[in-house]
């Protein structure tokens, strides 16, 4: 029976936090980094088709980084010589 209840408590915070979570949306032109930045743990930033020129940072967040339109479509350009295009440094 506490196994139950566990397992129950369990899959109400996984509801619970997949109905609070935030679609962002970025569009060329836009940055990845601000919808990263205004982003909660939990969040999917969603980046449409083009060319985005930017180093992104995911600054220790629980998120998704997603390409709407499969990776053929979407890319990321470092905006410096010697940069990483994505920085995942603190346990994301």
């Amino acid at each position: 029976m506490r196994f139950s209840l566990l397992a129950a408590a369990t899959a109400l915070i996984a509801l619970a936090s997949s109905v609070l979570a935030t679609d962002r949306n970025v569009y060329p032109g836009q940055s990845i980094q601000a919808a990263i930045n205004v982003s909660q743990n939990g969040d999917r930033v969603l980046v449409h088709p083009g060319t985005y020129q930017e180093n992104i940072n995911f600054v220790g967040k629980s998120i998704h980084l997603m390409s709407v339109g499969g990776p053929q479509a979407t890319i990321l350009v470092s905006s410096g010589i010697y940069s990483p295009v994505i920085v995942a440094e603190q346990g994301e």
